[in-house]
């Protein structure tokens, strides 16, 4: 039995209101504006994507992408994505401030497709991916399936997730920035996360409603690999903002052995995917 559900994406941006357009556009799904500059977009397989206002520029490739069904290259072209690698049977392209989307040739018909694109699945960079697709699975409830070349690292039915595959993908490279892409999971006991082997990063302080390492009041916590958690609040702009009463938070990381190569909790300058665990109903 699984201890936590997919809640939602979120992605860091400059200006989300220009990453925001595209990605409503690629995936046919209403945009809001927020007040305090952020955006988000409901709806459809991932739930939620939450665009958040960032201060930094993006300096290293994200270790969380989304693959996505789509008809042609050209078609997020046009809303303002930029090819950055064709492999053939698929393209990888950034949105307009670089974030990493890799698309592949829809195997159904898209004639009379809404979007341009549909996300397929959750792709996250780990030295070790079998290790962690096995780590998730045990975690959402999930079953972990074969990829084409044999090596067990999709995990497939994933609690939250509905189709979408969440993918481990092997890599061996560091990169010493922060990750711009994470994403929430609820539970009902962060204990039950530790005891499945994340770690608690930062308790709840007074400066926080939820804990991570991190910088002061004001500012973005970073949130070390791969699991983060925050009951009833939502991580916005470098700020958590509660969503309901009794709202606080908790952030941890996965077994940082299955980080990228050569990294652990320690190291908070280390870009590795995160999520962040809301520990609420909500």
């Amino acid at each position: 039995m699984g201890v936590a559900t997919w809640k939602d994406l979120c992605l860091d941006a400059a200006d989300p209101a220009v990453v925001g357009r595209f990605w409503a556009r690629v995936l046919g799904r209403p945009l809001k504006l927020l007040d305090d500059g952020d955006a988000v977009l409901r709806g459809g397989p991932l739930q939620a994507l939450w665009i958040n206002r960032v201060p930094e520029p993006k300096v290293a490739k994200n270790r969380v992408h989304l693959d996505l069904y789509g008809r042609d290259p050209a078609d997020l072209v046009a809303l303002g994505a930029t090819i950055l690698d064709d492999h053939g049977r698929w393209v990888v392209l950034g949105d307009p401030e670089g974030n990493e989307l890799c698309l592949f040739a829809d195997p159904g018909d898209r004639a009379e497709a809404a979007a341009p694109a549909r996300p397929f699945a959750l792709c996250v960079d780990s030295a070790r991916p079998e290790e962690l697709a096995a780590w998730w699975a045990a975690v959402l409830d999930g079953a972990v399936g074969q990829r084409p070349d044999g090596n067990p690292r999709w995990v497939h039915g994933g609690a939250g997730l509905g189709a979408l595959i969440l993918k481990c993908v092997p890599v061996t490279d560091e990169r010493a920035a922060k990750n711009r892409c994470h994403w929430d999971v609820t539970t009902d006991d962060v204990g039950h996360l530790v005891d499945a082997g994340a770690t608690v990063l930062r308790p709840r302080d007074s400066e926080i409603s939820w804990t991570g390492p991190g910088r002061p009041r004001g500012q973005r916590v970073l949130r070390l690999h791969p699991l983060a958690a925050h009951p009833v609040a939502s991580r916005r702009g470098g700020r958590l903002h509660g969503r309901g009463a009794g709202s606080g938070a908790v952030s941890l990381t996965a077994p940082p052995r299955l980080a990228s190569s050569g990294t652990s909790p320690a190291m908070c300058g280390t870009s590795m995917p995160t999520v962040t665990v809301p520990c609420s109903r909500s």
